[in-house]
């Protein structure tokens, strides 16, 4: 995402030379050295905050681009300041993961089963909603 004024916004699909020249910003804890949610760097020049809130003020001001979660981004994307950028390259939709854990020795009873059943069917289409 982008704002509407950033230059990158005047694109139909940006492609990853497009990304690179501008800047990216990241979701990343004062307290590691991992990023958050985004991993992967598509810019030369990248600014790091702690709180999506930032980052997202940060884009709304023209300073950058970034990837945050839908959930963040909702209300944003109804107006006319936030554009989601589309990628020639690749869609990189930021998804929570979510992990479903049981052990060998004991197998997934039937709540467990319906849970695993019912995850495995959502399509990714309901994930980008």
């Amino acid at each position: 995402m982008c704002s509407a004024a950033h230059p990158l916004a005047r694109f139909d699909r940006v492609s990853h030379t497009q990304l690179r020249q501008h800047r990216q910003l990241f979701l990343k804890s004062r307290s590691t050295d991992e990023l958050g949610i985004v991993a992967e760097i598509n810019s030369a020049a990248t600014w790091y905050a702690q709180s999506p809130d930032m980052i997202l003020d940060l884009v709304l001001r023209g300073l950058g681009w970034a990837e945050l979660p839908l959930s963040v981004l909702k209300d944003q994307l109804k107006s006319a300041h936030l554009v989601r950028m589309d990628y020639r390259f690749q869609q990189s939709d930021v998804l929570e993961g979510l992990d479903l854990v049981w052990t060998v020795q004991h197998g997934l009873g039937q709540a467990g089963q319906w849970i695993k059943s019912q995850l495995l069917n959502v399509p990714q289409e309901a994930w980008r909603a």
